[in-house]
């Protein structure tokens, strides 16, 4: 799957950063802990997406939106922890008060 054709967009009135591609969507559920501060805690994308990479490029750039508006990030979401383990240039964007 060609990751270019991917749209991002942090949509504030749901709660969620959203993924759209070949009309399927994807989205990381949010809850803002203070004014800079989000909690990730659940990931999903359509089950045809599943398996293509969107949940790791959803996950990517909403991490650079975060890092891009100075916000730290709580994963509670075990998908989100499980990326930020694996791609430590993330790690500085967890809050150190979880």
């Amino acid at each position: 799957m060609n990751h270019d054709n991917i749209s991002f967009r942090n949509s504030e009135e749901d709660s969620q950063f959203q993924v759209h591609t070949q009309g399927s969507q994807g989205m990381i559920e949010y809850e803002k802990l203070g004014e800079k501060h989000l909690d990730l805690y659940h990931t999903e994308v359509d089950p045809e997406l599943e398996g293509k990479g969107v949940a790791r490029v959803l996950v990517q750039r909403a991490l650079e939106y975060c890092r891009q508006q100075n916000y730290q990030v709580t994963p509670t979401c075990t998908y989100v922890a499980a990326y930020i383990k694996r791609h430590p240039e993330f790690q500085d964007l967890v809050a150190q008060n979880r």
